[in-house]
């Protein structure tokens, strides 16, 4: 519960560094009203803990890298460290994060800034080098294997490649529709996302270097690798563990944020300029608010 309620801190305090006070309101706004945070109030969610410290990366490495501070990219390296002690799925951040080195790294070659930014991300990678060798001698003290803590996490899984089809479906049927009970596990506080995708999509389209647009373009990708990478992929299937509803956990930042990312953009400026976009907003939160799933149902989906 306090990783749980660590992410929407972290995801609230991240929203606001990056998209402004009104983007992190709406933010925190959906994770209240979002009937899937109800529902992983009745269960046990570890993957919070994963997604806590996910986001508290992210935090880091954009103050580091905003602040020219090498401090807080070796706390963006501690935090991937201690997340991965929880889940191998923090690796899904690292392709994410090389597309924002590889941004940073060019944008500081235009400011000639080159030296300073490569350090930063070398403090991030160096510090992360420095704790994976203690984490594999503690290892091999009690389980006898340096490695044990790899591959008994990141391997496994069945070979679902007959039925690629509905696995595949199961995340986004969890996001825009219903589960297998009948519940509607997000309400309406998803289905801005699509929409806040497109709009980061046109306004890279009409100006390349907006920042806050590549950050929800980021959001995304990372959102697309929790669906699609396989827990092992051979020359013959794709196998993948049971895709259950917690695992969600691990991706509703990147949800709320990019929703909150087009609900703002409905908010009007000026008095009777895109007044409708406070009814879209009160919609989603409201049609979300009442769907907020009974403790029976959500006691019920949970032990299924």
């Amino acid at each position: 519960y306090l990783a749980a309620i660590g992410t929407h801190a972290a995801t609230l305090f991240f929203a606001r560094e990056v998209f402004g006070t009104r983007i992190a309101a709406l933010t925190s706004l959906l994770f209240l009203v979002s009937p899937f945070e109800t529902l992983c109030a009745t269960a046990n969610i570890p993957d919070y803990i994963h997604s806590c410290f996910g986001v508290l990366m992210v935090q880091a490495l954009v103050l580091g890298y905003r602040r020219e501070r090498k401090l807080w990219m070796a706390f963006a390296g501690l935090a991937f460290f201690l997340g991965l002690l929880n889940r191998m799925a923090m690796m899904l951040y690292l392709p994410p994060i090389g597309f924002a080195m590889i941004w940073t790294v060019w944008r500081a070659r235009r400011a000639h800034r080159l030296g300073l930014v490569l350090t930063l991300w070398t403090t991030f990678y160096l510090t992360i080098a420095a704790l994976l060798p203690i984490l594999c001698a503690v290892d091999y003290v009690y389980s006898g294997s340096a490695f044990r803590w790899f591959y008994f996490n990141s391997l496994g899984g069945h070979d679902v490649t007959a039925i690629l089809d509905y696995i595949l479906m199961v995340y986004p049927r969890y996001l825009f529709f219903k589960d297998d009970l009948g519940n509607s596990m997000f309400g309406l506080t998803a289905w801005p996302m699509v929409f806040g995708f497109i709009l980061a999509l046109v306004r890279l389209a009409r100006r390349r270097d907006n920042e806050q647009a590549w950050f929800i373009l980021g959001c995304v990708f990372f959102l697309l690798l929790i669906e699609f990478m396989p827990h092992q992929l051979t020359l013959k299937g794709y196998y993948s563990h049971s895709r259950i509803f917690r695992y969600l956990a691990q991706a509703v930042p990147a949800v709320y944020v990019v929703s909150a990312y087009f609900l703002d953009f409905l908010w009007p400026r000026t008095i009777g300029v895109f007044a409708w976009g406070k009814g879209v907003l009160a919609t989603v939160v409201i049609w979300s608010a009442l769907h907020i799933m009974p403790v029976r149902f959500a006691l019920s989906d949970a032990a299924q």
